[in-house]
């Protein structure tokens, strides 16, 4: 009898973890959420790129800058240590994101979960089909570097809006996509089913703050990012192979195009340079 009993202790015990679990430690630690939060408010703005292709690009500059930072340091506005400083910025963000994702899960009633995968299942195929029928527009191909991934479900619900007004504009190049019939329907439906199970979540949960820890630690490396191409740009601007290395990739290129396309979108205001 105790042996039955101790298992159904156990089992009642796992059905609670999946509902009513705590949230798991966070990898930011208070201080640096703290410090994250403090920052100008301006800086909790949807990233504009997945965060891995910032977190690779920063890597890559990290180590494009470190044979140059003697020459670096001399006669432009970076400070001592700006590479450690780069670093830290990035493992930041890599921990914030994980601090979202996990909060993001956690928060999730099985009703988000499904309308989630659904809008993300009907994002992804419409992402597939522009990107493949529509390859020679780069009208529309601007458009798709707009939507963000991995941003929440806010997001998510713009962005299968967003794509709708595509996927009827484009309706004859897509004619041989596989997407079904009537795709726009699909993907407004799955949008409004997102909105309105999130809603009603929202009503249930209070909000954490991950999200805005993590926006602040993407605009935070972002810009010192930037800080440091634009010293590499001052000062290799008669090295062509050296310059090469602080031009602008796929992270800034998009941002430009962006910005031309829909100039009241939100800019980060820069931070001292790290």
């Amino acid at each position: 009898m105790a042996t039955k009993k101790a298992k159904t202790k156990k089992a009642a015990t796992k059905r609670g973890s999946k509902r009513g679990a705590p949230a798991p430690k966070a990898k930011v630690t208070q201080k640096e959420r703290d410090a994250l939060l403090a920052l100008d408010a301006a800086l909790d703005t949807k990233p504009d790129v997945a965060v891995k292709i910032l977190l690779d690009e920063a890597r890559d500059l990290a180590k494009a800058s470190a044979n140059d930072s003697a020459a670096l340091l001399r006669g432009t506005e970076l400070r001592a240590g700006f590479g450690k400083e780069l670093g830290k910025h990035a493992d930041l963000l890599d921990r914030a994101e994980d601090d979202w994702s996990a909060d993001r899960a956690r928060r999730a009633t099985t009703a988000v979960k499904n309308a989630r995968k659904d809008a993300e299942t009907q994002k992804r195929g419409a992402m597939r089909a522009l990107r493949y029928f529509l390859r020679g527009d780069a009208e529309t191909q601007a458009r798709l570097d707009e939507i963000a991934e991995g941003s929440g479900d806010a997001d998510l619900v713009d962005d299968c809006n967003r794509l709708a007004t595509l996927v009827a504009a484009s309706a004859s190049s897509l004619s041989k996509a596989k997407l079904g019939a009537n795709p726009e329907a699909k993907l407004r439906a799955a949008a409004a089913k997102l909105a309105e199970v999130t809603s009603e979540q929202a009503s249930d949960t209070a909000p954490g703050d991950s999200i805005a820890v993590r926006n602040r630690a993407f605009w935070q490396l972002r810009n010192a990012m930037d800080a440091i191409r634009a010293a590499g740009r001052y000062v290799f601007a008669d090295d062509a192979r050296r310059l090469a290395k602080y031009r602008s990739t796929l992270t800034y290129a998009r941002a430009r195009t962006r910005t031309r396309k829909r100039p009241t979108a939100p800019v980060a205001p820069p931070t001292p340079s790290a």
